[in-house]
């Protein structure tokens, strides 16, 4: 992994009072357990002793290597746990909330200039460890979010014409006697990802769209939808949206 793109690395510098010093340092190159990263001989490094609480073995970048770096290191510690547990860290320091659904509107709609690590945590009560393998984003049109331990993928330009094809498809079936409210045509979308109807489109709805070459081609486009821009639709397909919201976070 490229070190300048290392999401740990990127944290700690964005916020250097996370910085902790280490007094032992690698005896030979290597690569950073956690994140990926080269380790250089001679860098200060923490040696992988992991508690027996430690139950993300399977989510380290290289699980044999005997290095944690520095900026791992640092986020091991529970005060980023907490501070960082829903939130879009910013490589020029800034920190913004995506706890609310206006935050994630603003998000989606207008992210801020990367590279930028997004989080967001199962629950807010939850403390995880999510930074060291979350992909750092580069690309404002291609959004990477770590959702526990799920990586979401929006392609931002999709997802914005996903937007208007929902609205259109629920609208020609409103027209056909369908009774719908929301503006898409999903039996359900939950931003939690937890209903086993999320991202299922009504049948009903689809059997109008199969009548028409314009609704087939919706159809069509609207299933190409990924479990990440199905998660970003959650918060912009909705009846009443409130006005998207940026706050930065206090850190």
């Amino acid at each position: 992994m490229n070190k300048q793109y290392s999401p740990s690395r990127l944290v700690v510098e964005a916020f250097p009072r996370l910085k902790i010093e280490l007094k032992m340092m690698a005896d030979e190159a290597g690569v950073c357990a956690c994140c990926g990263r080269d380790v250089d001989e001679g860098e200060p490094v923490q040696f992988t002793r992991f508690s027996a609480k430690f139950t993300d073995f399977n989510r380290l970048a290289a699980p044999e290597s005997d290095y944690i770096c520095a900026h791992c290191a640092a986020l091991m510690k529970a005060e980023p746990m907490r501070l960082f547990k829903q939130c879009v860290i910013c490589a020029n320091g800034k920190a913004y909330s995506l706890t609310k659904d206006t935050h994630r509107q603003w998000f989606l709609t207008s992210p801020p200039e990367p590279p930028f690590v997004a989080i967001m945590a199962e629950k807010l009560t939850a403390i995880a460890h999510l930074i060291w393998h979350a992909p750092v984003t580069l690309d404002k049109n291609m959004l990477f979010v770590q959702r526990g331990h799920t990586t979401l993928i929006i392609d931002r330009p999709y997802l914005m014409e996903l937007v208007d094809m929902c609205a259109e498809a629920a609208q020609i079936a409103r027209e056909a006697g369908i009774k719908v409210t929301p503006p898409h045509p999903f039996v359900s979308l939950d931003r939690n990802l937890e209903s086993l109807q999320h991202g299922v489109i009504r049948q009903d709805i689809a059997a109008v769209l199969e009548t028409t070459e314009r609704g087939r081609f919706l159809l069509a486009e609207i299933m190409n939808a990924s479990e990440g821009e199905l998660w970003a639709l959650a918060t912009l397909a909705k009846t009443n949206s409130a006005e998207p919201e940026c706050e930065a976070l206090d850190v």
